[in-house]
Formats: C-alpha cells, sequence, structure tokens
C-alpha cells in the first residue's frame, strides 16, 4: 500500500507540476495551486471518509473496507489497495507538485543555462524538459526519500478507515488491552522510519 501511494503520488506529481509551469498563471498553473492547497488543507482521514462515500457507496466502483490478499488475484487485491493508496498518496502528490512546480518556476526564471539555451535557439518545452526538470530531480528525489517516514506514519491511521490489516490495527489493538511492548516496539519502528 505504501508502495503504491509513492508511485502514485510521484507519477502524478511531475507531469502535475511540468504542465503547470509552463504557462505561468495559467489556467492549469492556477488549477494545479488550488488543488495542491486544497490537498494540503484535507486531512487524511476526511479524505479517506469522502473517498469511500463518493466511490464505494455512490459509485460502487471500489470497495469501502477490507482487504483481498494477492494470492485471492491481481485484480481483486487491486480494488481492495487502490482507494487507501490514492488517499495516503494524494496529499503527498500535492505537496511533491507544489515544490517541483515552485523549483521548476524559480530556475526557468533564474538560472543562465536557461537563458543560453534560449539564445540558441531551443524550444521552450525542449529547455523545461531536458534541462530544468533534471536539475530539479535532485530536491525532487530529496524530498521523496524525507517523506517516506512520514508515509508509513500516515498508514496507522489509513489502515484503520479501510479495515486493512497491518501494522496500524497492531497498534490500535495492543492500546486497547495494554500491551506495552508491541506499543513501543512500534513506536519505536515508525520513530525510526
Amino acid at each position: 500500500m505504501v508502495g503504491l501511494a509513492l508511485v502514485l503520488a510521484v507519477v502524478i506529481s511531475i507531469p502535475l507540476a511540468v504542465l503547470a509551469v509552463r504557462r505561468p498563471r495559467g489556467i492549469i498553473d492556477r488549477l494545479c495551486i488550488l488543488l495542491c492547497m486544497c490537498g494540503l488543507s484535507i486531512p487524511g482521514f476526511v479524505l479517506g471518509l469522502i473517498a469511500i462515500l463518493v466511490f464505494a457507496v455512490k459509485l460502487r466502483w471500489l470497495p469501502a473496507v477490507g482487504f483481498a490478499p494477492i494470492s485471492g488475484g491481481i485484480l481483486s487485491n487491486l480494488k481492495t489497495v487502490i482507494l487507501p493508496s490514492a488517499t495516503l498518496g494524494f496529499t503527498l502528490m500535492c505537496n511533491y507538485t507544489r515544490v517541483l512546480r515552485a523549483d521548476l518556476a524559480d530556475q526557468l526564471n533564474t538560472e543562465d543555462y536557461v537563458v543560453t539555451a534560449r539564445a540558441k535557439g531551443v524550444r521552450s518545452t525542449q529547455i523545461l524538459i531536458r534541462h530544468v526538470l533534471r536539475n530539479s530531480m535532485f530536491s525532487f528525489i530529496t524530498l521523496v526519500g524525507l517523506n517516506l517516514g512520514i508515509l508509513i506514519g500516515g498508514t496507522v491511521l489509513i489502515e484503520q478507515i479501510f479495515a486493512i490489516p497491518g501494522m496500524g490495527q497492531e497498534l490500535v489493538q495492543s492500546i486497547q488491552i495494554e500491551d506495552v511492548p508491541v506499543v513501543e516496539s512500534i513506536a519505536v519502528l515508525l520513530s525510526v522510519t
């Protein structure tokens, strides 16, 4: 679930940031900023409940709760994992998009190699993709690595909302039965990550 959430966040955020920075203050840029600010403002548990309401109750596309192992079939597993993964990865995607968009815009406006490439007659799209995006990926990858611990810690709450067996469910059950060694072990594991 964590891996799928991370992949979704990265795969969506890069093209979205590139599209937004192509035309600063354009409609796509403004919609991207609005989406990112809304995504960063909504807590994960509220987003999870909204996702259940929309995609499981109203549209009936995905199951609301539960988990199907891969041994039961890849399609059934994906159906049970896609909603929690999207919920977990949405906030990260908004954060990644916002930071990458700002870094791309900064480099497009201030770096000398961009001016040189424009003077040589290189197209704007080629400058953005080949040069600016490549240089921005260093800070982007660093941000992804730093947020990995936050992603793992966020699974505790998401597992409870979607009734997925995992570390979060084990932590809550251990707290309820006052199993102190297990609670301490999970707390240390989450702190280390």
